[in-house]
């Protein structure tokens, strides 16, 4: 899980990454690892904008390692602009906290992909998926007993906890439960 990062513009256009306890680097098309679990949480959060990314970088379909370094660092560069020691991009917690990022075609209705790619909105809707788990979470289980009843890995069923959560705007099993008492009245 991609937690504990902040992401930044270069002057030459690079995206440079700063994770906490690891020196800061420039976000390379071999870090596989960070590529796939941003990938992830774009698809899971916001598909409007994964389509949308999808799309431009089509014409890269053969090269998909080369695709999706693309795709990441035109997220990256479009939502996390400046170095911020107060608050991560990603949080502990792998909520996602987006900049406002100096565009010159920002609120001028000239960028097809504002509030679709820069400043997407999150998707409130619960993959089926989701809403199983949100279902053991209020029942009371544990993350590793929902893993075991579900069939998947106990960091499957975090990622879903807190895509549940940044989806729901919500903070803590407690308001989970509550939410999912809410569904079932």
């Amino acid at each position: 899980m991609l937690t504990d990062v902040e992401f930044y513009n270069s002057p030459e256009g690079d995206v440079v990454m700063k994770q906490i306890g690891q020196p800061v680097r420039t976000l390379q098309e071999k870090d596989r690892d960070i590529i796939s679990a941003l990938l992830q949480m774009i698809a899971d959060r916001y598909p409007e904008a994964l389509k949308a990314l999808e799309t431009m970088y089509d014409r890269y379909g053969r090269n998909q390692p080369h695709k999706e370094f693309l795709m990441v660092r035109r997220f990256a560069r479009c939502n996390f602009g400046e170095y911020n020691q107060l608050e991560m991009d990603i949080d502990h917690f792998a909520n996602i906290h987006f900049e406002e990022v100096s565009c010159p075609l920002r609120g001028t209705g000239d960028c097809p992909f504002e509030q679709i790619i820069c400043k997407p909105k999150v998707s409130s809707h619960l993959t089926s998926r989701e809403l199983n788990v949100l279902q053991h979470i209020a029942v009371g289980y544990t993350t590793a007993q929902i893993a075991e009843l579900l069939h998947i890995s106990a960091f499957t069923v975090l990622r879903h906890r807190n895509n549940i959560k940044h989806k729901l705007k919500l903070n803590n099993t407690a308001q989970l439960t509550s939410y999912y008492n809410t569904l079932c009245r």
